[in-house]
């Protein structure tokens, strides 16, 4: 058994068919079918009940496919580790964070640590904090932007920055001339929402619970460029970070009353190893914040 095999392995079990594993790894079938029964042979055990159309796991097969994972995993670690013997020559960060974070924030920022590590690669997909957290727990990225007020204990963490929430509406609208908005108020307008399982539209719908009042939802979509678009044409008001109502002239943020800045910070796993890439970004963040 070796971690090609593994590899392999993992590839069918995931996809339901050798030919469709042939594809996802650009090899021949052939090579996927010798690779499993070379597998099974020196395991002793017959790992997936073939059919015509489709490769599903025996009972043995689904043990080893837990265990496949954390080798696989705990090879890369070391991979990874023993590369960063060699100094920080080069690297990557794989960072989850939100689209507003990512959007309006993290470019100027990696610009400035890519200016002392040009090296240096980034790997930043957008998913929202506590997906990105999720992702973070599962092992799928490196480090997360997070809610730090909601910091599980298997992770730690460094401050970002803290941000007010604000009701993002356009200029135009009537409640834009007030310096704060009541909750009340922010929730008996059509809202522009992120769909479930984000923290703001998770936010927003546990205070119109405390309140018996539904949320007036006039647009429910992930897309950033949308939700914009469609706030300053005067379609509805969305729930949004302070950074970016400053950074749209075309948007109009105002405070929410009662309501706490949201704390962001970015979190690593305290039982992995942290690469000398990563690190670094942690120390530019440690250093940048003591400065500011």
């Amino acid at each position: 058994m070796d971690i090609r095999q593994l590899h392999v392995f993992i590839a069918v079990a995931d996809s339901g068919s050798f030919t469709s594993a042939a594809n996802q790894l650009h090899i021949a079938q052939s090579a996927i079918s010798v690779s499993i029964r070379k597998l099974e042979q020196s395991l002793g055990v017959q790992l997936f009940d073939r059919t015509e159309r489709r490769s599903t796991l025996t009972a043995e097969g689904q043990v080893l496919l837990s265990r496949a994972r954390q080798l696989i995993a705990q090879f890369e670690q070391t991979r990874l580790e023993m590369s960063d013997l060699g100094g920080l020559k080069r690297g990557k960060v794989r960072l989850g964070t939100s689209a507003m974070v990512g959007s309006y924030f993290l470019p100027s920022l990696i610009a400035e640590f890519r200016a002392r590590h040009p090296a240096i690669d980034f790997e930043v997909s957008g998913e929202g904090t506590r997906a990105a957290q999720a992702r973070l727990l599962a092992g799928d990225i490196d480090m997360a932007v997070v809610n730090l007020r909601e910091l599980p204990s298997q992770l730690a963490g460094c401050q970002l920055i803290a941000q007010n929430l604000v009701a993002c509406m356009s200029p135009s609208h009537p409640l834009a001339t007030r310096k704060r908005v009541a909750l009340e108020d922010l929730l008996a307008q059509p809202l522009v929402v992120y769909g479930k399982g984000y923290f703001l539209r998770d936010w927003l719908e546990a205070e119109a619970q405390k309140r018996g009042v539904a949320l007036r939802i006039a647009l429910e979509t992930n897309l950033l460029r949308l939700m914009t678009e469609y706030v300053a044409a005067g379609q509805g008001v969305a729930l949004t970070l302070e950074m970016m109502a400053s950074a749209e002239p075309a948007l109009k943020g105002v405070p929410i009353s009662g309501a706490k800045p949201l704390e962001l910070g970015i979190a690593w796993r305290k039982d992995r190893y942290l690469s000398l890439a990563n690190q670094a970004f942690v120390d530019f963040l440690v250093e940048r914040n003591a400065t500011q």
